[in-house]
């Protein structure tokens, strides 16, 4: 780092402080760490685990709860996605800060934490906000809608980028020649959220196009090609609206496809292989024309030359000729002549006299109070868009004096309305919130965020419950109104809002209560982790946790840990993950919160399964079911004794894990606990397997698919589809088993889900060795074995040697075979595995 930086104030002695840290990523943290280092005499980073160790037993934690040397190191390397700001905070003690230093250093981490996080709130919309009255731009219709190109449309607010993208995506689909329009807000210049990241918003375009984000494919090459691919087979037209610089693009922008991809932006992109359209104002001709469209004719025709003193006072910008228009055709009783007047006055009256601030200013004063007020709050509030409802709680009115007001601004063009959604422009929601900070007292608008918020977490709550998704942790904050929601809608409305849901949860974008965030993290998590909305998930369970940390609130903090712990051994970061959960474990105990610390508990127990250690995993089951049963707890047993059925799964125990697994099933559903429920039905159709019941085995899998597909849970659809196709290989209908395999391989892949491909290529091997394709079976069995081994599962790779001795057997060669054999049966044994005694069958076989 730059000893000259501007952002590091330093003393007369040129050392390092923390008053007034501008710190904007985490690679200006890692910076700072390593300067203050290097200012302190070099400590090493094992001097440094120490001194963090100190610290937190002086808190009152345990002393295995510090960080390792590697964690340490991690924290002074650039290049990181994410940060423990807990760590960070006792590393800046641990450098010799002060107490007033390390508490602006821990709010400088906080801050970098939010800055960076709020960036990956990303949303594509389907439906299209279009304006009524489009003219003009024949030019440039026919050069964006005569080839499939990437084009980049640029220039200044106002000019009519997007309305022009949205008719090109438009007459593609009346040509028949795309099916779909997605819409994605890069939100390059908006003038309160941060520009949204180019890596989230294309594992967010996966998403909705797959059905998950594929975050964890190796390379952004791979995803972004994925995105091609996908968007030429469902036949898509990509908007990324409103990008602000080249970075944000080369993170999302696909490669060539079958379909144009259409981008907007203020500024020209210096973007390599792609077309460039800079967008002039209109000509004066259709700048009338769009005027006459609005306001009629006849009154053009009437006063011409006042007309064109409209438009020409207007820069000719479709978005201020529109709100013009829209005030013209409400006050009948002036003419032309007096809305040059008016015009030429405001321009007067502004400090900034752009065209269109002209425009919306003189519309804002025609509206009547209650629709000024409402568009005033409404800019000052965070979000991009928002429903009727969240608009009528905004206003504290009834459903239908939001409705007419709103009428009364989407007459005005004030407002733009899709669907079921409102949204500002840019422009708009920059003047009114300005009006608003002359106008309203601060409380209006923390009483009107405190409304928005009390909405939403409503809504939230009663959407999970409504979905059978409601959390698994302690509800004392999870107390939903007893307005119902449809079940059919509750999926439908948590989609729509979740971007507004995040965004309000960073008390940064929202200054929102950490009740509210600590509240709607416990409330989102199963959804989040149903829908397979990870990156989600951990920014929510992260900004949780961090306010409580900041707190110094031990339940919150052991809560929060709790989620992140679950969601990170979902996507395989295991060590990450138990870190967590122990750390949860250290600050509650079954005492003064048995939810949290029966979920840490049961958590655990999957992180000791995974790793083989059965002994270890079935104590932690225990525990935790020890404490449900014991408390009068929220956290019910069913998921615990699905758990242990897997253990005896393992154990050889088929029919009792069985039994287990429907207990669970029907405990889930008299919790209407339908996530649980799920899985316990995938887990039901693999045991039925098991015990050669292969009728049973496959209804269960169809049911569990079809259960999966209407809820969304993506999690289940690969385990399910790998049981429908080990039970029809077993059925001898071996053609339809390879279309099943073949599509959840083909799934997995494209979606980097490391356990589910080795589980298919498993299967897949299983199928080929069926069919007597010898070949083919070895290949995929190799290629399991690769996972397994990066993985660290020895169960499966157990698993491939096992399968490998049965190829070497089918092919007669006892020696390939006898070798395979004992190494899956070392294998097992070392997992305590009942296949082992298998194994040991077949090498007194071969000993034959």
């Amino acid at each position: 780092m730059d000893r000259g930086d501007e952002r590091f104030r330093r003393d007369e002695n040129d050392a390092v402080v923390t008053s007034d840290l501008r710190l904007e990523d985490w690679d200006d943290v890692s910076s700072w760490l390593r300067e203050r280092r290097a200012e302190v005499g070099m400590p090493t980073y094992r001097d440094l685990v120490r001194r963090v160790r100190e610290l937190r037993v002086a808190r009152g934690l345990a002393p295995h709860d510090a960080p390792g040397r590697g964690t340490v190191y991690d924290c002074f390397k650039q290049g990181r996605r994410r940060m423990d700001v807990e760590l960070l905070a006792d590393l800046g003690r641990a450098l010799g800060l002060d107490e007033t230093q390390a508490r602006e250093w821990d709010a400088a981490c906080f801050a970098v934490q939010n800055r960076v996080e709020s960036a990956k709130v990303v949303s594509v919309a389907e439906q299209v906000h279009h304006t009524p009255h489009f003219v003009g731009r024949e030019a440039e219709l026919r050069a964006l809608g005569a080839r499939a190109q990437t084009w980049v449309i640029s220039e200044l607010p106002g000019v009519g980028k997007t309305q022009l993208a949205i008719q090109v995506a438009q007459s593609w689909v009346h040509r028949g020649e795309a099916e779909r329009i997605l819409v994605a807000d890069l939100r390059g210049y908006h003038p309160t959220r941060a520009p949204a990241h180019g890596a989230a918003m294309l594992d967010e375009l996966l998403r909705v196009l797959t059905g998950s984000s594929a975050a964890r494919l190796e390379t952004q090459e791979r995803r972004r090609a994925l995105l091609a691919r996908e968007l030429d087979r469902q036949r898509c037209v990509l908007l990324l609206d409103d990008a602000s610089v080249r970075e944000q693009l080369a993170q999302v922008l696909p490669p060539p496809a079958r379909l144009p991809v259409l981008v907007t932006t203020r500024q020209r992109c210096d973007i390599p292989n792609v077309e460039h359209l800079h967008l002039d104002p209109l000509p004066t001709d259709d700048a009338l024309g769009l005027l006459a469209a609005v306001v009629g004719e006849s009154l053009v025709a009437q006063e011409p030359h006042h007309a064109h003193a409209i438009v020409t006072r207007l820069g000719n910008l479709p978005l201020a000729i529109d709100v013009t228009g829209r005030r013209i055709a409400d006050t009948p009783g002036w003419n032309l002549a007096d809305h040059v007047e008016a015009l030429d006055q405001q321009v007067e009256l502004l400090r900034n006299p752009e065209a269109v601030t002209s425009a919306i200013a003189l519309s804002y004063r025609r509206l009547d109070v209650s629709a000024r007020r409402l568009l005033r709050v409404l800019a000052s509030q965070p979000g991009t868009s928002h429903s009727p409802a969240a608009l009528a709680a905004i206003l504290d009115a009834a459903p239908d004096i939001t409705a007419q007001t709103l009428s009364e601004l989407e007459d005005a063009s004030l407002v733009q309305i899709s669907g079921e959604r409102v949204e500002l422009h840019d422009l708009v929601r920059v003047h009114a919130a300005a009006i608003s900070l002359d106008e309203d007292p601060p409380r209006l608008r923390l009483q009107a965020r405190g409304r928005l918020l009390d909405h939403y977490l409503d809504g939230a709550a009663r959407a999970v419950v409504a979905s059978g998704l409601a959390p698994l942790v302690s509800r004392e904050d999870f107390d939903p109104s007893p307005t119902s929601m449809p079940a059919d809608g509750a999926l439908a409305w948590l989609e729509a809002e979740r971007e507004n849901l995040l965004t309000l949860a960073d008390p940064r974008e929202s200054s929102a209560r950490p009740h509210f965030t600590h509240a709607l993290s416990a409330c989102l998590a199963k959804y989040l982790e149903v829908q397979g909305l990870y990156r989600d998930a951990v920014r929510l369970h992260h900004l949780s946790l961090s306010l409580a940390q900041r707190a110094a609130d031990p339940r919150a903090q052991a809560r929060a840990h709790v989620l992140l712990g679950q969601v990170l051994l979902r996507v395989g970061e295991q060590q990450d993950a138990t870190q967590h959960l122990q750390r949860a474990l250290d600050l509650v105990d079954t005492a003064t919160d048995p939810d949290t610390h029966a979920s840490a508990e049961n958590s655990l127990g999957v992180t000791a399964w995974q790793s083989g250690d059965y002994a270890e995993s079935e104590a932690h089951f225990n525990r935790a079911l020890a404490t449900v049963n014991a408390h009068d707890t929220t956290r019910r047993a069913a998921p615990i004794l699905g758990n242990l059925a897997v253990l005896a799964e393992a154990g050889g125990d088929y029919q009792g894990a069985l039994s287990a697994q429907q207990q669970a099933r029907e405990l889930s559903r008299a919790d209407h606990d339908r996530a649980a429920a799920l899985i316990a039905l995938s887990n039901i159709s693999s045991l039925h397997i098991s015990l050669q019941e292969y009728d049973e085995g496959e209804r269960a899998a169809r049911t569990a698919l079809c259960e999966a597909e209407a809820l969304g849970a993506r999690g289940v659809l690969a385990p399910a589809g790998i049981n429908l196709g080990v039970a029809l290989t077993k059925l001898g209908r071996l053609d339809e088993a390879e279309q099943v395999l073949t599509t959840v391989l083909e799934k997995s892949r494209d979606n980097a889900d490391r356990h589910h491909e080795l589980g298919a290529l498993i299967a897949l091997s299983e199928l080929a060795l069926a069919q007597d394709r010898t070949d083919a079976a070895r290949t995929s069995c190799h290629q399991a074995g690769a996972i397994a081994r990066e993985l660290q599962l020895p169960f499966w790779e157990a698993r491939h040697h096992q399968l490998l001795a049965e190829i070497a057997e089918h092919l007669n060669d006892r020696s390939t075979a006898h070798e395979q054999w004992t190494t899956a049966h070392q294998l097992y044994a070392r997992v305590e595995s009942p296949l082992a005694h298998q194994a040991a069958l077949a090498l007194n076989r071969l000993a034959r």
